[in-house]
């Protein structure tokens, strides 16, 4: 980005601040006052208007972009009973963590969604999250959010991944700074995107920050519920769980805006907003038996997974 472009963006953020609080927050709307904006990659497929208007159909209310960071916390729940049942001890290898969280990650999508394309796409979403969750830690230095950018910096914009880092820089620094200091931030991070980001662009960064924000709570009440089922004690950083969770969220919300760009794939609201979720929750719940176990079998310093 260069001088003008970051003076401009500055600009931008200010008076996005200022007006926040009195403005619609409905990306909906955002998106028909922007109807002559052509959305960008990975929302707007050229020249396919039947693929454009199933994308326009994706953009999300605050409502249901809420409630995928509560779908994702009881998904994490739901792990969370399934280690408790199964008394776990530490396991062998990265494959047998990711298979444990699927496992039980396909039996909530059973009991709580209605329809098998719900479920299948939730699925596909939540194996692909936890299989790059079991890869990059022992092929790459990348953190999750870092890893996220690069697989996707193709389909975002700048003004995208500068609001992205800038969700994951707060959920960083929540141990240090709080979580209603770092809820703060993700709200003006979300007022930003409204602004700034024509509607397709701004859904994926409100989705990485509601579910940080959802995550960063959840954490911080469930810590050791999770730490007991694991028959672990020590270190344990609940704000680098919630980066993991806002990585995996916004993850899902690039690949699943790609999906539902394919006609053929028919994905439903329903299930875009569910995948999403279960997506995420599986990023986390990896995040954290990894965690837990790395620090409390070795006894190792903080390893920046």
């Amino acid at each position: 980005m260069n001088c003008v472009s970051r003076i401009a963006f500055a600009f931008v953020v200010g008076v996005a601040l200022f007006s926040c609080k009195r403005e619609d927050t409905s990306l909906s709307g955002l998106a028909r006052a922007q109807s002559r904006t052509k959305p960008s990659i990975p929302f707007y497929v050229e020249g396919n208007a039947s693929a454009n208007t199933r994308i326009q159909s994706k953009l999300l209310t605050t409502a249901e972009i809420q409630k995928i960071g509560l779908l994702h916390n009881k998904a994490l729940s739901s792990v969370l009973s399934g280690l408790k049942r199964k008394s776990v001890s530490h396991f062998k290898s990265n494959r047998q963590v990711a298979d444990l969280i699927i496992d039980e990650l396909d039996g909530f999508c059973r009991r709580n969604f209605d329809s098998k394309d719900e479920i299948s796409f939730a699925h596909q979403l939540l194996v692909g999250e936890v299989s790059k969750c079991a890869s990059k830690n022992s092929t790459t230095n990348l953190s999750p959010s870092q890893a996220v950018i690069k697989e996707n910096s193709a389909r975002l914009s700048e003004d995208q991944i500068a609001l992205l880092k800038a969700c994951y820089d707060a959920l960083d620094s929540a141990y240090q700074i709080g979580i209603a200091s770092s809820t703060d931030k993700l709200d003006q991070i979300q007022c930003i995107a409204r602004a700034k980001l024509p509607a397709a662009q701004a859904q994926a960064v409100w989705i990485t920050a509601a579910v940080g924000k959802a995550s960063l709570s959840y954490w911080h009440k469930n810590i050791n519920a999770w730490r007991r089922a694991l028959n672990a004690d020590g270190w344990f950083s609940w704000c680098k769980l919630g980066g993991a969770d806002a990585a995996g969220a916004g993850s899902c919300a690039v690949g699943g805006a790609v999906a539902a760009a394919i006609p053929s794939l028919g994905i439903t609201q329903a299930a875009y907003i569910g995948g999403i979720a279960i997506g995420a929750a599986g990023a986390s719940a990896y995040s954290a038996i990894e965690q837990i176990w790395d620090h409390y079998c070795c006894g190792c310093e903080d390893k920046g997974t």
